[in-house]
């Protein structure tokens, strides 16, 4: 095995030595990433019949490039019957004392992802928690815990991959910036490799704080289309973000390979020392962040 596969295989094993030698095993990712998320979907109107402010896992509006973000009701799919706006019904969470619910934004249409307070809505969601399959659960800190600010990055819409139990082909770009000039990121429940994959728990805001657990990261390959080479990597950590005094477990994209290229999505923001395996090594850097690791190659 030769080419960027082998050498992201020989930047994973030198991650997981330097949580070794530092005295913490990390844990398999399988763990953390199991089958089996599957969407609650159902559709609720808002309380005025008007869009519905779209939040970030703090509570505050999401912003883009271009503004801020509502989510209009549509009557189609889920919503077929009357207008409304598609719900995961999976949990809520709070923000300032107020519960928020996630979204499922009907497919090719005006929505988009992100949390709803309850105050908003005409009512709420029923939620089944179990339709999570056991994902989001705490986990071991990194050694030192460090902390990583997030910093969104588009990700070509060419890197590709298979579902690995739809067969459909699905594009990485929604776990770089999820709309067009996102200033926030997703956090997903498990990994695109299993079934039920990359199914959205969060949207975290830019400069929110990621803290990867003593988990292994995934690297994965990325194609433009089935039976193409390899055009590039993406490689996903798990950890927490803080949310109303409580911390929210999931994935998210630390960064990701393209055409040669490696783009960072999250900046080391101080804590305990920078892991290998997340950010990306300085010889490949296509932005202005890196890990400061002196590993080379891709990731």
């Amino acid at each position: 095995m030769d080419g960027p596969r082998a050498r992201g295989a020989g930047l994973r094993l030198r991650a997981l030595a330097a949580l070794l030698l530092a005295g913490v095993a990390p844990a398999p990712s399988s763990l953390y990433d199991r089958p089996g998320v599957t969407h609650n979907d159902q559709c609720l109107a808002t309380a005025d019949g008007r869009p519905a402010v779209l939040r970030a896992l703090d509570g505050e509006q999401l912003q883009t490039l271009f503004g801020a973000l509502t989510d209009p009701l549509e009557a189609r799919e889920t919503c077929s019957s009357a207008p409304g706006i598609r719900f995961e019904g999976i949990e809520a969470v709070a923000a300032g004392g107020v519960p928020m619910y996630y979204t499922w934004p009907l497919e090719d249409g005006l929505q988009g992802p992100g949390f709803i307070a309850a105050d908003e809505l005409a009512g709420a969601p029923v939620l089944v928690a179990a339709d999570g399959a056991g994902n989001g659960r705490p986990a071991p800190p990194a050694p030192g815990e460090p902390a990583y600010a997030i910093t969104p990055q588009d990700i070509s819409k060419e890197q590709g991959y298979g579902g690995p139990a739809s067969g459909r082909w699905y594009t990485y770009s929604v776990y770089g910036r999820p709309v067009g000039g996102a200033e926030f990121a997703l956090m997903t429940w498990s990994w695109i490799d299993v079934a039920g994959g990359g199914i959205a728990r969060a949207t975290v805001a830019q400069g929110e704080l990621f803290r990867p657990a003593a988990v292994a990261p995934i690297t994965l390959a990325s194609i433009a289309r089935q039976g193409q080479v390899q055009n590039g990597t993406v490689t996903a950590r798990y950890g927490y973000v803080e949310a109303g005094g409580e911390r929210l477990y999931g994935w998210m994209v630390t960064s990701h390979t393209f055409d040669g290229r490696c783009y960072d999505h999250m900046a080391y923001a101080g804590g305990g020392e920078p892991l290998a395996g997340t950010l990306c090594p300085e010889g490949l850097l296509g932005d202005v962040l890196a890990d400061g690791s002196s590993l080379t190659g891709p990731l």
